[in-house]
């Protein structure tokens, strides 16, 4: 009788140790899982700014000049972040008048060098593209007036559809490239949107770039705004450089 009552004890003491080992450790491995959870949170706030800081700006901005490079028949997107970085810059500049914040936007010197079959490519660059350049966005960012610090910047409209790709043997040019004009920048002004024209972008490397702000015909006298206009405006003459 002694026996099986000692033999129940024991079984009774058994199955309690057990159970309480096994809360024990569920206990633990719930503990385990939150800490799991929480790093992985940690984990994933920290990596993903880290991943987006470097990944924001590609090498070849900063350590290649794309003029340096050769020329390809890939066609330019507008929602590239490398676009939408250059209009940024171009609007900085005219919102501020300081047209040297718009140069990531021109087209890069080294690429109309090697591009260009006119005597001179690197003078009529500075003195005629880039000069009459710079007085377009001194011209716009008069227009712009009293607005200028508050303007809102919307985006830019380029009519793509009506790209073309210039062929080299023509416009003084060696290599092919593509051209769109008239592209709109948008802006706003209190509740009314406003736009004004870029007269040409061309490519480089599938990325498009300004090269007449104003006009194509600029004579490099003074600064031209190109038909401002409430709303998105018209898309003027395309030309075909």
């Amino acid at each position: 009788m002694r026996n099986r009552r000692s033999k129940f004890l024991v079984r009774r003491i058994l199955l309690g140790t057990a159970i309480l080992l096994v809360v024990i450790a569920s206990g633990l491995y719930a503990i385990g899982k939150s800490n799991q959870t929480a790093t992985q949170k940690a984990l994933t706030s920290t990596i993903v700014p880290r991943t987006t800081t470097t990944t924001a700006v590609p090498a070849t901005t900063t350590t290649v000049d794309p003029g340096t490079l050769p020329q390809t028949s890939v066609f330019p997107s507008t929602n590239s972040r490398q676009f939408i970085t250059k209009i940024a810059d171009l609007w900085n500049a005219i919102t501020t008048g300081n047209p040297t914040l718009a140069l990531p936007s021109f087209f890069p010197e080294s690429a109309y060098v090697s591009l260009k079959t006119i005597t001179n490519p690197a003078s009529d660059y500075q003195t005629r593209l880039l000069g009459a350049f710079k007085l377009d966005i001194l011209a716009a960012h008069s227009y712009l007036g009293a607005n200028a610090s508050t303007a809102q910047f919307i985006g830019i409209a380029v009519p793509s559809w009506s790209a073309n790709w210039v062929t080299p043997g023509n416009c003084y040019s060696n290599t092919g490239y593509w051209h769109v004009g008239d592209s709109r920048l948008l802006y706003r002004v209190g509740n009314s949107t406003y736009s004004i024209g870029i007269a040409s972008l061309i490519s480089w490397r599938g990325q498009w770039y300004v090269v007449h702000m104003g006009s194509v015909a600029s004579t490099g006298a003074s600064g031209i705004v190109n038909n401002p206009a409430p709303g998105v405006g018209v898309f003027g003459y395309a030309g075909v450089c």
